[in-house]
C-alpha cells in the first residue's frame, strides 16, 4: 500500500519465453524434447495444442531458415530436424517454438542457432 508522501515504485512483470541456445552440426538430424511444466513443476498437459518452430537468420526476416516438425507428446513438445535442412541453415540464426491453444498463442523458447557445417555428405541424405 503506498501512502500520498510515499510514491509507488514501479513493478516490472516479465512474461518471456525461456532462453535454449542450439548448436547443431550440419547434415546431421537433430531432435530434442522440451519438457513443459507449470509453475509448480507438474507437466503441463498439451493434449490438443498445435506447437510450430521456425529458425530464420534474424527475428524479423521474412524468410524462414528451417521449420522444425513439432509434435505435443503429453506434458512435452518433440522437436525436430532432418539432415537436409540441418546443412541448409546459415551459421547463425535465431529460433522460438509455440503453441496455440483455444485461441491463444504462447511461445515456450526461443534463442539462437550455432551451426557448424558438416563435411561428409552421403550420396543418400
Amino acid at each position: 500500500m503506498t501512502t500520498p508522501s510515499s510514491p509507488a515504485r514501479p513493478v516490472t512483470v516479465t512474461v518471456l519465453p525461456a532462453v535454449v541456445n542450439l548448436v547443431i552440426y550440419g547434415g546431421d538430424h537433430f531432435m530434442m524434447r522440451l519438457t513443459v511444466s507449470r509453475p509448480d513443476g507438474e507437466p503441463l498437459d498439451l493434449a490438443g495444442s498445435e506447437p510450430y518452430a521456425e529458425i530464420r537468420r534474424t527475428p524479423t526476416d521474412l524468410e524462414v531458415a528451417g521449420a522444425f516438425t513439432a509434435l505435443a507428446d503429453g506434458g512435452s513438445l518433440l522437436l525436430y530436424l532432418d539432415g537436409k535442412t540441418t546443412r541448409l541453415l546459415p551459421s547463425n540464426a535465431m529460433w522460438d517454438v509455440n503453441v496455440m491453444s483455444e485461441g491463444r498463442q504462447v511461445t515456450l523458447a526461443r534463442g539462437t542457432v550455432s551451426v557448424t557445417p558438416g563435411i561428409t555428405v552421403r550420396p543418400d541424405s
